[in-house]
């Protein structure tokens, strides 16, 4: 249930969210009672948006949901389960400047209940060489803070867009739970010459992520390395709809782990190949 108040330039949502997990990891169901309000300004002179609000809710993890965030997800890793926000209160500003830029920027802090991260691991397998880690997913308790800045230029030649991510884990409840990386950021950029040639660009990264393993003989320092990726294309439209283009990734030579912190991609790639728009 919610109510929506108008006031001049004020928006106002007023309401709560209320849901029951039939699976939340080991407890047989649990309901619960979330907040969804949020209080917005807008600007329409400036065309700027201010707003700040409390949300919440459960995600309903499912095996493809696990195969999309690690392509080398394996079910033995742990199966998947209901994660809890119990609380998201965040504040930011969106708006533009002209017709061609616009901006976002949101930042706040939020708990977790049975969220998923990347482990490192929690449970071991024997080697000739004495015990090893092993890469998996471990559900736990969190809470982080967040700052997210999106940017955009768009127009009948050139198209800009890029975001840069902040995330601090303020607590987590596994010391096996990999945390994310503290920044994150891409960068893409197309030209195109009368919508014949295109020419564009494109950088991604983040940066080294790190954990301790505890629980086994001793602690262990388990840090995965950041990553860049540039790369470049270069495509020309042979009729509005069928195009030739080629592609290099990779330029610096970076270990990319864009999918998993587990597996890198190694070596630079080159593609070249038909484009078609329907």
């Amino acid at each position: 249930p919610y109510g929506m108040l108008y006031y001049g330039n004020w928006d106002l949502r007023l309401g709560l969210r209320l849901a029951y997990a039939f699976n939340h990891g080991t407890d047989p169901g649990r309901f619960r009672v979330f907040p969804s309000c949020e209080a917005a300004f807008n600007v329409p002179s400036a065309s700027l948006r201010l707003f700040a609000g409390a949300d919440g809710g459960y995600d309903a993890d499912r095996y493809i949901d696990r195969k999309r965030w690690d392509p080398h997800y394996n079910a033995g890793w742990a199966l998947p389960e209901c994660t809890a926000k119990t609380v998201d209160a965040y504040a930011g500003v969106q708006g533009g400047i002209g017709k061609h830029f616009h901006y976002g920027l949101r930042g706040g802090y939020a708990r977790y209940v049975h969220r998923p991260f990347a482990s490192a691991m929690d449970w071991y397998a024997g080697t000739l060489f004495g015990p090893a880690p092993l890469p998996g997913i471990v559900y736990t308790t969190a809470a982080e803070g967040y700052v997210s800045l999106k940017l955009n230029w768009d127009s009948p030649w050139l198209d800009i867009g890029g975001g840069l991510d902040y995330r601090q884990l303020a607590e987590k409840g596994s010391g096996e739970a990999l945390s994310p990386p503290m920044f994150s950021g891409s960068l893409r950029a197309v030209y195109n010459y009368r919508k014949r040639v295109y020419a564009g660009l494109w950088f991604e990264g983040e940066t080294a992520r790190a954990t301790t393993m505890t629980g086994f003989y001793e602690p262990v320092e388990v840090k995965i390395p950041g990553w860049a990726d540039l790369g470049v294309m270069l495509e020309y439209r042979l009729t509005p709809s069928w195009g030739l283009r080629f592609q290099a990734g990779n330029l610096l030579g970076s270990p990319l782990r864009k999918y998993s912190p587990y597996f890198a991609e190694t070596g630079r790639s080159f593609t070249l190949g038909l484009t078609l728009i329907l």
